[in-house]
């Protein structure tokens, strides 16, 4: 049986926002951190996108394929030693990723540096890349991923504070917006499906747990979804404490996003960026 909708879930929409218009933008992140499940759609610049998929089609960006160990449950980053190897490779591989891209699409910005001048634009405190341990190094944004044939990633939420309130950056009240620019749909399939339903304690993840899976929460117990088909530079923007999933990616084509976070810590307090 699926669950129902709890009443902060009752909303369910889909609104897009001109990424230019920065109090349209900010009024509708307001909304989201408000607790509506509401996903943000825009659409970026065609020359932009035409260009990023001339740099996916030619000579592919490096995926980073090293990602945040608290992005899946497990040791959070910031527990770590600065000079911690999983560390390292965190910050290294990421910030070459990102340096790759950008000079790949050089004279071009990135997708990812529109979307960080738009969300400094638009909030009122601007943004900031989120600094995660005492070495004052900050860390990268806009994770290149490419989904290749039969790719899916299994419902989730990205809730890495659930668990640690009591250590920095992160606590309960704080919300983790989730951000992915189509740069490369697949031939079909690779759909975006986030479900009105927000997790709110660990207890909830392992109760809905898919069972042999780290991460995946059952589809069957979750209240039906909206989905956002991949379009070149169209960009979505959700709370990632909503549950949320790819469709699996069918052709020989991969799907290409760039993707990342933006931390919400208080309305006076710069977005924080990070992947």
């Amino acid at each position: 049986m699926r669950l129902k909708a709890k009443a902060q879930d009752h909303v369910r929409t889909v609104e897009h926002v001109d990424l230019s218009n920065a109090a349209e933008l900010y009024a509708a992140i307001r909304r989201v951190i408000a607790g509506e499940t509401l996903v943000l759609t825009t659409s970026l610049p065609h020359e932009i996108i035409e260009a990023a998929v001339n740099v996916v089609s030619s000579a592919p960006v490096t995926p980073y394929a090293v990602e945040p160990a608290f992005a899946f449950g497990s040791r959070p980053l910031f527990e770590t030693d600065e000079n911690d190897p999983e560390l390292l490779s965190y910050f290294a591989e990421g910030s070459a990723a990102e340096l790759e891209l950008t000079q790949k699409m050089s004279p071009f910005p990135t997708p990812s540096s529109i979307i960080e001048g738009a969300l400094g634009a638009a909030w009122p405190a601007g943004v900031e890349r989120l600094q995660l341990d005492e070495t004052e190094r900050r860390c990268p944004w806009g994770l290149v991923r490419h989904l290749s044939e039969n790719g899916e990633l299994f419902y989730h939420a990205d809730c890495p504070d659930l668990d640690r309130a009591d250590l920095p950056p992160f606590q309960s009240s704080f919300i983790n917006l989730a951000i992915v620019c189509y740069v490369r749909p697949a031939e079909s399939g690779g759909e975006l499906q986030v479900a009105p339903h927000c997790i709110t304690n660990a207890d909830e993840i392992d109760r809905l747990r898919l069972p042999g899976h780290a991460y995946a929460l059952r589809a069957d117990l979750l209240p039906e979804p909206v989905t956002i088909r991949p379009v070149p530079g169209l960009a979505a923007l959700w709370n990632a404490r909503n549950v949320h999933r790819v469709l699996k990616t069918y052709g020989s084509q991969a799907r290409t996003t760039i993707s990342g976070f933006a931390l919400f810590r208080g309305p006076t307090c710069p977005l924080s960026l990070y992947y």
